[in-house]
């Protein structure tokens, strides 16, 4: 009997052994893991990915008649640590090898960033892994100055904030007699403008830290239900279709597929998702503008439907790439004059989010050469190039683009102008007339 009790003991304590756990921070490190997913609640991690699937992709099997899968490994909770390390030793038993030989977490750590594509960079690392699952939720955790600053402030028009629109207002008095029935117009129109502004930012949830209230981050969840949707909406709209065409696309393809999470996609939820992916890259580039030593930028302004636009562009070296790689920042929208002070304020607001320490890291500055940019006191390059530290210098530089675009145009005025528009004239005509 006592034997009987003891083997009951020792088979026990080989399954409670092999029971799931909850997260383990230190194992991250021990088995190459990287976080996937977090609960939008708590915040506790729900899901993770294999480094080794991320950076190596899984090993070929000699004599192997079918090909090594290319999808990435992951786990949800509640996890078997079990489970992985078997996956370990049966996909990257190479690599496994030669990563339990290394003693310090930093060698741990560089295991995966010395790969000729280092695991930061991977476009893998930063999206949830298809192996858990199409339908499971998306969870993206950005940086407070992102939001707050970028999608959250210079995305919206501050006049529509403070109510001081003044040709709203003068077109609405002339309808009321009494100061306080426009009072209750402008405060409705205030109520309206907030309210837009909540539900354009309803994704990005606050999830402060247990130790500092003043420190917390966004949370950006995807449900299980939308993730077809929100993947497909970003899809279109990376194909230059605007909100409208890429609502109605999704509403063609519910008719073609049946699928019932494409029934309804408004505008406002599309703009949504394109906020998320746009603060996602944001926070991406600042990743690569911390690990990078100089970083130069290009600056081009532009006017679409009575909306002015910044447009401003990054040429980083990556050091894991050994080469310069060239990044669209962002478009800001331009709701005030087009002053030298007023962009380059602009320009400034929008690099410290990204890079703190831009004054001592930012080489080169290229403009079109406008008089706004290039003025010897008031202009954009100089502005910036004052507010740069002490120690370091700016290389101006004139778009050779923008020099060719003037030359081509003086031509045009001077010596073409007139024969080409009395040739275009009457060829418009003749069709006309056929």
């Amino acid at each position: 009997m006592l034997w009987k009790i003891d083997l009951t003991l020792i088979s026990l304590s080989v399954m409670s052994g092999k029971r799931s756990s909850g997260y383990v921070k230190d194992n991250d490190v021990h088995y190459g893991l990287k976080v996937a997913h977090r609960d939008p609640k708590s915040s506790k991690v729900i899901g993770l990915q294999c480094c080794f699937c991320i950076a190596f992709g899984r090993e070929e099997k000699v004599g192997s008649k079918c090909k090594a899968t290319t999808t990435v490994q992951g786990w949800n909770h509640p996890f078997r640590y079990d489970n992985i390390e078997n996956h370990l030793r049966n996909q990257h038993s190479g690599q496994w090898a030669i990563y339990q030989a290394l003693e310090s977490s930093f060698e741990c750590t560089s295991f995966f960033n010395d790969v000729p594509v280092a695991f930061k960079n991977s476009i893998k690392a930063h999206f949830p892994s298809s192996s858990l699952g199409a339908k499971r939720q998306i969870v993206y955790d950005i940086k407070k100055d992102i939001v707050d600053t970028i999608v959250g402030d210079m995305m919206f028009n501050p006049e529509d904030q403070d109510d001081s629109d003044a040709d709203h207002d003068t077109d609405e008095e002339h309808a009321f007699d009494s100061a306080g029935e426009i009072n209750a117009l402008r405060l409705r129109y205030r109520q309206a403008v907030t309210k837009a502004k909540e539900r354009a930012l309803s994704l990005f949830k606050r999830v402060e830290s247990e130790d500092d209230v003043a420190i917390y981050s966004y949370l950006v969840t995807i449900p299980k239900t939308k993730t077809t949707l929100f993947r497909l909406a970003v899809r279109y709209v990376s194909c230059g279709t605007s909100f409208r065409m890429a609502s109605e696309l999704i509403g063609y393809t519910y008719d073609v597929l049946g699928n019932p999470g494409l029934r309804v996609c408004s505008r406002e939820e599309i703009s949504n998702f394109v906020r998320t992916v746009c603060a996602v890259n944001l926070q991406r580039i600042a990743e690569l503008l911390h690990h990078s030593w100089a970083f130069s930028i290009a600056l081009d302004s532009a006017t679409h439907q009575s909306t002015s636009f910044l447009n401003l562009r990054f040429r980083i070296f990556v050091p894991n790439y050994h080469s310069i790689v060239n990044l669209h920042g962002c478009t800001l929208p331009m709701f005030d004059r087009h002053t030298g002070d007023i962009m380059s304020t602009m320009v400034s607001k929008f690099l410290t989010v990204l890079c703190l320490d831009w004054t001592i890291r930012l080489l080169g500055l290229t403009s079109d050469g406008a008089r706004n940019m290039t003025r010897r006191v008031a202009g954009v390059v100089t502005r910036l190039d004052v507010a740069m530290h002490s120690d370091c210098s700016l290389i101006r530089i004139w778009c050779g683009a923008h020099q060719l675009d003037l030359v081509m145009e003086d031509i045009m005025n001077n010596v073409i102008k007139e024969r080409l528009f009395l040739v275009m004239t009457r060829f418009i005509t003749h069709l006309t007339r056929q």
